[in-house]
């Protein structure tokens, strides 16, 4: 169990103070000096608590005048979500679980919406009713941006702060707005190199044609690093990542055209580690002794296949939770903006690779 700081510890106690209103609403705290003898802790101590609870709303410093307690729902800060597609495959359906959770720890009121309602009058009037609605901050699921999106007048217009949980570094330049995302030509190299590690020489790479920002050149320099195989029958990209006959295609291009197949498959997506199981399934392909597949997201519960799923984690909940404190920092003035703010990611381990390689450990050591 993970032991709270001592800053974690106050900030908990005067917040539960304040939520089963031991501290009135109104009413006015003790100063710092009094306060921190009160609990028994420095005022550097303190002082962090403090800022976290005023981030929050819960209350206000005056300055000449103390710090004062504010209604805990009175109070909540307002974020609308904007969100329009709705295929599994949408990253929001995994992180805004997690955008929740953040809300509701951080004392922040959320409200969804879409497109049409947005886009349903004219840019003056629609960032004005934004405005109108008390919104202090927008968290926007998109990503991919041309700059002629229809809903950027209207958003720029508010002037508010917005967030974009799950998009790549170009959309930065494209829209403006403050932009998290996971560093995808980090992701594949450490995936290939994951993979040189487990033994492989061939790793195979399916992917949309976007490979989400990373270029060909990118993607061969980190083969390179690798030390893999550079054959570029290796990497086969797809029209549409949704389409299941493209990516079947290309499954059955990479093991049955090439002069010599992959041992490993890094896959751009679940959905694309899915289609590779259908396809194994149906011509007695064994994973992973016959091919090593990796997954890039770990979100479509990787533990429920059969052989389970090794992926490369994005932790979803997390990057959820993380956009809604990030925004509210900005809000707040805390967080100075940057070009990218780098959500991280993880490689779980599971039976889609880690199982080939104690096999061939267990060969070897049968021949001697």
């Amino acid at each position: 169990m993970i032991q709270n700081t001592k800053k974690e510890q106050i900030y908990k106690l005067l917040k539960e103070r304040i939520e089963k209103r031991i501290y009135v609403p109104g009413s006015r705290l003790p100063k710092e000096v009094e306060l921190s003898a009160e609990l028994g802790v420095s005022r550097k101590t303190l002082r962090p608590a403090l800022e976290q609870l005023a981030m929050e709303n819960l209350i206000e410093r005056i300055k000449g005048k103390g710090t004062f307690i504010r209604d805990a729902e009175d109070s909540r800060t307002k974020i609308l979500v904007l969100n329009d597609e709705q295929d599994i495959s949408n990253p929001f359906h995994y992180i805004f679980p997690g955008v929740q959770i953040g809300a509701e720890t951080l004392n922040v009121n959320l409200e969804l919406c879409s497109s049409p309602s947005i886009l349903s009058q004219s840019e003056d009037k629609s960032a004005t009713r934004i405005l109108k609605c008390g919104f202090q901050g927008i968290i926007w699921f998109a990503n991919n941006f041309n700059g002629n999106e229809p809903q950027l007048p209207i958003f720029r217009k508010t002037g508010l702060p917005i967030l974009l949980p799950h998009a790549i570094r170009k959309d930065r330049n494209m829209t403006g707005f403050h932009v998290m995302g996971v560093d995808f030509r980090k992701v594949i190299e450490d995936g290939l190199r994951y993979l040189a590690r487990q033994g492989h020489q061939r790793v195979a790479h399916i992917a949309s044609k976007d490979m989400r920002g990373v270029t060909l050149e990118e993607y061969f320099q980190c083969v390179r690093m690798a030390g893999l195989d550079e054959d570029t029958g290796l990497l086969y990209l797809t029209d549409d990542h949704l389409h299941k006959e493209q990516v079947l295609c290309g499954i059955d291009f990479l093991m049955r055209r090439l002069e010599q197949p992959p041992s490993a498959l890094l896959c751009f997506s679940d959905f694309f580690a899915v289609y590779v199981y259908e396809y194994c399934s149906a011509r007695k392909i064994r994973i992973p002794d016959d091919i090593a597949v990796l997954s890039i997201g770990g979100q479509i519960g990787c533990n429920f296949m059969n052989p389970t799923l090794s992926a490369i984690d994005f932790n979803s909940m997390e990057i959820g939770r993380n956009a809604i404190r990030y925004l509210l920092e900005i809000i707040c003035g805390k967080r100075h903006p940057v070009p990218f703010i780098t959500s991280p990611h993880r490689i779980v381990e599971r039976e889609s690779t880690r199982k080939l390689i104690y096999q061939q450990k267990y060969r070897k050591g049968n021949q001697l």
